[in-house]
């Protein structure tokens, strides 16, 4: 099931990338972010508003990548991947001695280090099911799986 905010924040992504102007979007994804993160801690709006702002910011740079920089998933360096490792690591660190970050809650309690925890953890899954599609053990007994269930 979706949530609203999920759908909202898709609903959002929509009309930011209609912008031509690539600093225009970033600026615009970042402002919904921090509308999102901020009014949170103050005032509870309806149907999950406030996450699907935060959400905005994951969903915008999604695309960018996709778009722009689609070979950046399929080429997965070492070097790419220890960076993403090391963010990731450190972002999980530090989230064992503060709260946990949430985009439910809007709760980004180590600001960027969180966000960008949260990226490279997206790329380092996305870099594994690219990695396990390529063993043929792996893959039938999975797309079985996804076929059936």
């Amino acid at each position: 099931m979706v949530s609203a905010g999920t759908v909202l924040g898709i609903h959002f992504v929509k009309k930011i990338i209609k912008f031509s102007k690539i600093y225009i979007r970033t600026a615009l994804a970042f402002i919904c972010f921090a509308f999102g993160a901020l009014t949170a801690k103050y005032v509870w709006l309806p149907s999950s508003i406030q996450s699907a702002f935060c959400a905005v910011l994951f969903l915008y740079v999604g695309w960018e990548l996709k778009k722009k920089w689609n070979g950046i998933f399929a080429t997965g360096n070492r070097w790419s991947i220890l960076g993403c490792l090391m963010v990731w690591f450190i972002a999980l660190t530090a989230s064992f001695t503060n709260t946990n970050m949430s985009i439910v809650r809007c709760a980004f309690p180590n600001g960027v280090l969180d966000v960008l925890g949260a990226i490279a953890a997206s790329w380092l899954i996305v870099r594994l099911c690219i990695e396990i599609e390529k063993v043929t053990a792996f893959k039938k007994p999975l797309s079985f799986l996804g076929k059936i269930l």
